[in-house]
């Protein structure tokens, strides 16, 4: 928060008042004014002991009159600064005298000289406001030290919401997980504004014809519960004629608001066919198992099961390829399962007692790759994850 004291003229004299500096408040309790703290309406208010200048016994006093003590900033957007500026009118007999002054948080202040307001004079204190994160309402204060002897203290409240222009949900990609292969996928979001209520949608482009991608205005209720001002629920669907294992289609929405570049988004997911794999520690929609950590000298095994479409013939796998290369995979059939529709197969993926230490994660994980005799998957491919130490 920066805050800055200049001139103004009253009465045909023009005061300059420099009072320039940054004010940075975080995680803030509300400061108080020692006016307010008074036990009494007779009582003077407690002076405090880093008071920069000295308030003399007897007057003549200096006082200060504040047009207002608080201003609301309303809704401002993300990352860009709000200014306001508290007059402050001396209606005393002596000079008075400003100073920044002292907050009850963690706050950066530089410095700032010192200033003072002729009697029947006004000067003027502007606050600047940058937020740096969203927040649906904000106080922020400032406090001012005068030579008051009523006053010592004025706290400068500023208020209001920080929003972003324009808000996706849930995000610029959006996870399908796993679709069954003749399954049509149905998702939705949300598109809104925090900051403009005449927000519309002016096209959409996907990147196959496969998905489609429609819309509808968001009622009152539904914005009041996002904050928002204007927007819609966006509505997909994506056909089965997307191919088998692991995808990601795009779409575009350009919108009416101006300086606002259209919105890419993507849809993720990992369509099955008649192939599919489970287990502990699988990811699906990722194409992933997590071996998680192992120590190197006693390695580790884990297992995964194989559901495939019997197609006449026996099934055979081969060209296993493997990184890291110590990793060692075998698949076996299991002919205790009993289904007209599907076999199951036992992968077991084992690390090696003495392989070599070191970490496969993403985006940067080992891989597995198998081949079959399967004329629906000739091969397939997923990632894994392993830290040894």
């Amino acid at each position: 928060m920066k805050f800055g004291i200049r001139s103004s003229t009253v009465g045909g004299a023009l005061l300059t008042l420099l009072m320039t500096g940054m004010f940075v408040v975080t995680g803030c309790s509300d400061p108080v004014s020692v006016s307010e703290s008074a036990a009494g309406e007779n009582d003077k208010p407690d002076v405090p002991s880093d008071l920069p200048f000295e308030i003399p016994e007897e007057g003549p006093y200096a006082k200060v009159e504040v047009e207002e003590l608080e201003h609301n900033f309303d809704r401002m957007l993300l990352g860009e600064s709000g200014n306001h500026v508290f007059l402050f009118k001396n209606v005393g007999e002596a000079p008075l005298k400003l100073a920044k002054g002292r907050t009850q948080c963690k706050c950066t202040l530089s410095d700032l000289a010192r200033n003072e307001i002729p009697p029947g004079e006004v000067g003027e204190v502007e606050l600047t406001w940058t937020p740096v994160s969203a927040a649906s309402e904000f106080t922020k204060q400032a406090q001012i030290l005068t030579n008051d002897p009523d006053q010592p203290i004025v706290t400068l409240t500023i208020t209001g919401g920080v929003f972003e222009r324009v808000v996706v949900e849930p995000g610029k990609t959006w996870t399908l997980g796993v679709i069954p292969e003749n399954d049509t996928a149905r998702f939705d979001g949300l598109i809104f504004s925090q900051l403009d209520d005449d927000m519309e949608i002016e096209s959409v482009e996907t990147s196959n014809d496969a998905l489609t991608i429609t819309y509808e205005k968001l009622s009152d209720e539904q914005l009041e519960r996002v904050d928002g001002l204007s927007g819609f629920r966006i509505l997909g669907e994506l056909e089965p004629r997307v191919d088998i294992g692991r995808f990601t289609e795009t779409f575009s929405i350009k919108t009416n608001l101006e300086d606002v570049e259209p919105l890419d988004l993507s849809v993720t997911g990992n369509r099955i066919g008649p192939f599919s794999i489970v287990g502990p520690n699988w990811y699906a929609g990722r194409t992933l198992i997590d071996l998680g950590k192992a120590e190197s000298d006693k390695g580790k095994k884990s297992t995964l099961s194989i559901f495939i479409s019997p197609f006449g013939e026996t099934l055979k796998f081969f060209d296993i390829e493997t990184d890291p290369e110590f990793l060692k995979v075998s698949l076996n059939k299991d002919e205790n399962f009993q289904s007209e529709s599907r076999e199951r197969y036992i992968l077991t993926i084992e690390v090696p007692p003495g392989a070599q230490s070191g970490a496969w994660r993403m985006p940067d994980a080992g891989t597995i790759r198998v081949k079959s005799n399967h004329p629906e998957v000739p091969s397939f491919e997923f990632n894994v994850e392993l830290s040894l130490e």
